[in-house]
């Protein structure tokens, strides 16, 4: 899934005072990608929110 999705190496610049921001990084072996976004993330990167959305349900599971 995460793979193989296709992300804009430079994504368009947001800037906001309430709400939540977002930081993701992927690391593999020597290989890493980071991502951030704020609020909600872009529609081509919605692949983000549904992961962010499964670890804050574990972490309200105390897993």
């Amino acid at each position: 899934m995460l793979e193989n999705g296709k992300i804009s190496i430079i994504p368009p610049e947001k800037h906001g005072l309430d709400g939540y921001s977002y930081t993701l990084t992927f690391i593999n072996n020597m290989n890493f990608a980071q991502y951030s976004w704020w609020r909600e993330p872009e529609e081509k990167w919605g692949v983000f929110g549904e992961l962010v959305k499964v670890i804050f349900k574990y972490i309200d599971m105390g897993i």
